[in-house]
C-alpha cells in the first residue's frame, strides 16, 4: 500500500476546496505539463523521429474558455472592428 506525504496530503485538501470548474482547470493544467514532459523525453530515443510542429493553438485548445474573465471574441467588439479594411 502506498504512502500519502504530508505534501500530497495538503494539495490533496485544497483541491477538494475548488470548485468543479476549478478542478477541471487543474486536471487540464496537469494533462498539458504531462504532454510537455513526454515532448521533452521524445528527443532523446534512439530513434530521433522528426518532430511533430505543434502550433500554439492546437497546443492550447484544450483550455479554451477555461478562463471566465477574459474578453469574449474580439470579432463581436465594434471597437476592435472600427478600422477594419480602411
Amino acid at each position: 500500500m502506498n504512502q500519502i506525504s504530508d505534501t500530497d496530503k495538503i494539495m490533496l485538501e485544497k483541491f477538494h476546496q475548488l470548485s468543479l470548474t476549478q478542478r477541471q482547470s487543474i486536471k487540464d493544467f496537469l494533462d498539458f505539463l504531462l504532454s510537455q514532459n513526454h515532448w521533452s523525453n521524445s528527443g532523446n530515443s534512439s530513434d530521433k523521429e522528426e518532430e511533430k510542429q505543434v502550433s500554439f493553438y492546437e497546443a492550447t485548445k484544450e483550455m479554451a474558455g477555461a478562463l471566465d474573465f477574459c474578453p469574449g471574441d474580439l470579432s463581436t467588439n465594434k471597437k476592435y472592428l472600427e478600422d477594419i479594411g480602411k
